[in-house]
């Protein structure tokens, strides 16, 4: 009987070990966590299990962001199935910012991987993954780095000034990169030009340092001017990157410092006007650079240049004007005696004064006598 009693224990044994093979063998993967109760984990909320780790400007992470939906005890809930976004918070950059790459994704087993992800704009970022129903989860922190200099901009407004002074705002000049990122280790030589948009106006110069080596990606330009009065534009270059203009700006008259004939007396005939009219002789107050000072009334007179043309000439008519916008027109001028090389002299209080072209007095023309006249 003691061998019988054995046998049907080793029996039962061998029956018991494999029924639990059996059932190993035929089950496909492992049973979902469960929690501590023996029943199947419910989301509540999501986790990152894998952070992101940034990479360039554009490039996709060089680790891609993995979430989790779990339970109140973390364990991982794998049905039923939900959708995860993605979105940019922590933003520590430009705002007009871009997530690319398959932002939404489907969980598969509670998990919910993703793939190529990537953002246009560097700068410190973390991103929030979101689901309806569950509670959100925030990503450690990771930077995004610009990629190589692509492009030059004008990151300050240039503000005119008048002529042969400083800007009001001198030029700032950024090298960035193809998304528009400030490129941090760009030490690129950046050149100014200046470009004259108003018509029939000369041309101006730019005066002071013009070109500058940018230092952590931005040029700081200072003491730039333009000595002649218009409306510009400065266009930035350097190597082989794509140029770029600034906005306009105006170039404004400085005050006025001395006297200028801008239409000459011409040679005349003894007690004749010394200009055809028109036009007038013209006298401009000017600034230092030329330009005529628009704010300037100042009262000018004409005089016959001492020592020029002839002894005890006198110049008659309207000899003293106010200007006005900074020109004063004399009309009908005339010298009652024959001479050469005379000149005029436009002087005013506290301006340089002004000295004409040489020109000459010559005879009055015969008068004609009439042919129908008879001999007595």
């Amino acid at each position: 009987m003691k061998t019988g009693h054995h046998l049907l224990c080793a029996l039962t044994a061998a029956l018991v070990v494999v029924l639990a093979v059996t059932l190993i063998a035929c089950s496909s993967k492992s049973p979902p966590t469960t929690s501590s109760t023996g029943t199947q984990p419910v989301a509540v909320k999501l986790v990152f299990t894998t952070q992101p780790v940034g990479a360039t400007a554009g490039s996709p992470f060089a680790t891609q962001p993995v979430v989790a939906a779990v339970d109140i005890n973390g364990n991982v809930a794998a049905g039923p199935r939900k959708m995860v976004t993605l979105s940019i918070t922590g933003i520590t950059a430009d705002s007009h910012i871009s997530l690319f790459g398959g932002t939404t994704v489907m969980s598969l087993n509670g998990v919910f991987n993703f793939k190529e992800i990537s953002i246009d704009r560097a700068g410190t970022y973390t991103l929030t993954a979101t689901s309806s129903g569950l509670t959100s989860a925030v990503s450690s922190p990771f930077d995004i780095t610009p990629i190589q200099g692509a492009r030059l901009v004008f990151s300050k407004e240039i503000v005119g000034a008048s002529a042969g002074s400083a800007f009001a705002t001198q030029p700032v000049v950024t090298v960035l990169d193809m998304y528009g990122n400030t490129v941090p280790g760009a030490t690129a030589e950046v050149s100014l030009s200046l470009i004259n948009i108003t018509p029939d106006s000369f041309e101006g110069v730019l005066s002071g340092v013009i070109k500058v080596k940018a230092v952590n990606g931005v040029a700081n330009f200072t003491g730039l001017s333009v000595d002649k009065v218009g409306t510009y534009t400065l266009m930035a270059t350097s190597g082989g990157l794509t140029p770029v203009y600034s906005n306009s700006f105006d170039i404004t008259p400085g005050t006025g410092v001395k006297l200028f004939f801008n239409t000459q007396p011409l040679t005349a005939a003894v007690g004749s006007p010394l200009t055809i009219i028109p036009p007038a002789i013209a006298v401009l107050v000017q600034d230092d650079y030329g330009n005529t000072a628009t704010s300037s009334s100042a009262e000018i007179t004409l005089t016959i240049t001492p020592n020029t043309g002839a002894n005890g000439a006198v110049l008659s008519g309207v000899t003293k004007i106010k200007a006005v916008t900074g020109a004063a027109d004399f009309e009908g001028l005339s010298i009652d005696k024959v001479g050469t090389g005379y000149t005029l002299t436009a002087t005013s209080s506290g301006l340089k004064s002004g000295v004409s072209d040489p020109f000459d007095i010559t005879p009055p023309a015969p008068v004609p006598t009439s042919s129908n006249a008879t001999t007595p």
